[in-house]
């Protein structure tokens, strides 16, 4: 999120901050962009892209705990549009 915010801020497309949801039981992180959208990082729980809509990329995926759980989460957005 820190090279994101970097090339943002370098573009001034956004503020420098990294957004941070304390509130949220799901530990994500978030750039806003001038433009309204927003990239976000959230951690490797399987349950994490339930509801969420955009474009996503899962980083080594070899690696996950739970791969066919992620992959199951991201389908439903998938089906509905997003990528």
């Amino acid at each position: 999120m820190r090279d994101v915010s970097g090339w943002a801020r370098a573009l001034q497309e956004t503020t420098p901050d990294v957004l941070n949801d304390p509130e949220k039981d799901i530990l994500k992180q978030s750039v806003l962009l001038k433009s309204g959208h927003m990239v976000t990082a959230l951690t490797a729980k399987a349950r994490n892209p339930r509801g969420k809509a955009g474009y996503f990329v899962i980083d080594e995926a070899a690696f996950h705990d739970d791969l066919p759980g992620l992959l199951k989460s991201a389908r439903a957005s998938v089906m509905w549009g997003d990528r």
